[in-house]
């Protein structure tokens, strides 16, 4: 018989204390228990599979991650951790396109952003499409002779757009707006280059800690 939310929420307690004290072995061990109780719970399956990727296990973070997808395909958590375990498995270009099918049923309205979708996985998605469309001599911040090829156009396009949208949710992020200069920087776009390093320096300078933000200071190189 499937187990009670009180005997499950035991079994996930008692996981999550084994995996903060430094023990992901057993903590493993537990939820294996639990999914015997509770094999249609989404949460245990993504809760396995965070494990298995955090021990190097990706194959089996994969296995445990797709499960969880099947039980919770609307769940943007699951499908967000699935996309960096992808990607951290070589697997780049499905995990861009699971990270842009999720954002894309983002709500558009700004004043929802905060409750659609997380700052974070655009930023995965802006991280990971700006990676794929750097060259490995890449450094210039003008177009090649001839133009950017239309695939590295469309990455550094996406790019841009998931890091606005990562600001938009989350505008007193340096390093966000100082990741959407680079991308701009990298597209050959000064003025918003321009725009968004400004914005990532005035953050970093008011902020309480401006040693966090280095990078963004760093970044804000353009004249």
């Amino acid at each position: 018989a499937a187990g009670s939310g009180e005997e499950i929420g035991v079994y996930t307690a008692l996981a999550d204390l084994y995996r903060q004290t430094g023990q992901p072995r057993s903590a493993l061990t537990v939820l294996d228990d639990a999914l015997i109780l509770a094999p249609a719970a989404a949460a245990l399956h993504q809760r396995a599979a965070a494990l298995h990727r955090e021990t190097g296990q990706l194959d089996a973070a994969l296995r445990s991650y797709r499960r969880a997808r099947e039980l919770a395909p609307a769940d943007p958590s699951i499908a967000h951790e699935l996309a960096l375990a992808l990607d951290e498995h070589g697997e780049h270009a499905e995990a861009i396109r699971l990270l842009e099918e999720v954002a894309a049923a983002a709500v558009p309205n700004p004043a929802d952003r905060g409750a659609a979708l997380p700052h974070t996985l655009f930023a995965d998605l802006g991280r990971l499409t700006y990676a794929a469309a750097r060259s490995p001599s890449d450094g210039a911040t003008a177009p090649p002779p001839g133009g950017f090829s239309p695939e590295r156009r469309a990455l550094l396009a996406s790019a841009a757009r998931a890091y606005r949208e990562a600001v938009a949710r989350r505008p007193e992020d340096a390093g966000y707006w100082a990741c959407l200069g680079a991308v701009c920087e990298a597209a050959a776009e000064p003025g918003p280059a321009l725009a968004a390093y400004q914005r990532a320096a005035q953050l970093a300078l008011a902020s309480a800690n401006p040693g966090d933000h280095e990078a963004a200071i760093s970044r804000y190189s353009w004249n």
